[in-house]
């Protein structure tokens, strides 16, 4: 088989998904190049839907069988093919994500920390003046962030934040301002801005800044998931901190919502993914 890089239609393909953020455009590419290589000598659009189904199912995992259906979905679409029947199977797929997602969940429920072991652990991170950790540990349990919104840069004039490519903690007196430019939904809520008064916070920011200057928070950014993992209360890392946080307020509907948006997650994202207690939230 040619490069795919000759084939007209990968060329099509990579137009229409022109604009969407590096991650996203790296995991369509990667997910193009696979269905393609599965199908052979024929494109992607000159294959049947049943062809693109019959590729897909030989994945293990729910979520690798969704993807290629998913790619087949825009590339049918951009040569205004049919894709009903790919559709209902991206359908049945997704109940059998959510399925997987629940019986992992109330594996994992009982092996999960309490919040108060997360706000003991963090206290005592501020009293033993580690503040890189502390730092961490307080945003993920009172703002919800991943491990990138964590790649910042702290500053102390207004003017070091005009870079929409990039998060900042700007210094101000008395609080600070969180601006999350750059997190894993972006694209769809947009620059995230919150102003932080905590006076431990305040302190621990403070040194930070005289220990790191204008250098990144995290020092790979390439990888803050290493170091926020690290960080994390027994290396459990964010996305378990955020599952506690949510069977912590289960009962809370508004305070679940309080902490999607915080996180720029939708709702019915938070009940399928992070509910580990299973509650409706209908």
């Amino acid at each position: 088989m040619a490069e795919i890089e000759n084939y007209p239609e990968f060329d099509v393909f990579m137009a229409s998904i022109d604009g969407k953020s590096k991650a996203t455009i790296k995991s369509y590419t990667t997910q193009y190049r696979k269905l393609k290589k599965a199908l052979g000598d024929k494109d992607i659009s000159e294959s049947s839907q049943k062809t693109i189904i019959d590729v897909a199912q030989q994945e293990e995992k729910a979520n690798s069988k969704q993807a290629l259906i998913n790619i087949g979905i825009l590339v049918r679409r951009l040569y205004k093919l049919n894709v009903e029947t790919l559709e209902k199977e991206r359908e049945s797929t997704k109940n059998e994500i959510v399925g997987q997602v629940k019986e992992k969940n109330a594996e994992i429920k009982d092996d999960l920390p309490s919040l108060d072991e997360l706000e003991e652990y963090t206290d005592y991170l501020y009293e033993n003046k580690k503040w890189f950790e502390y730092i961490i540990n307080y945003l993920l349990i009172n703002y919800q962030t991943r491990n990138k919104d964590l790649d910042f840069t702290i500053v102390s004039l207004k003017r070091d934040t005009k870079d929409k490519d990039k998060n900042f903690m700007w210094l101000e007196r008395g609080r600070v301002t969180f601006i999350r430019n750059n997190y894993k939904t972006s694209n769809t809520y947009g620059t995230k801005t919150d102003v932080i008064s905590d006076e431990k916070f305040l302190t621990a920011m403070k040194r930070m800044k005289t220990k790191i200057g204008t250098n990144n928070f995290i020092p790979n950014p390439d990888d803050p998931s290493y170091y926020v993992k690290k960080s994390t209360y027994k290396q459990i890392g964010e996305g378990a901190y955020f599952k506690i946080l949510v069977n912590t307020n289960r009962g809370d509907l508004q305070k679940l919502k309080s902490m999607g948006e915080s996180r720029g997650t939708a709702l019915d994202t938070i009940a399928t993914n992070y509910d580990i207690a299973l509650v409706e939230l209908d």
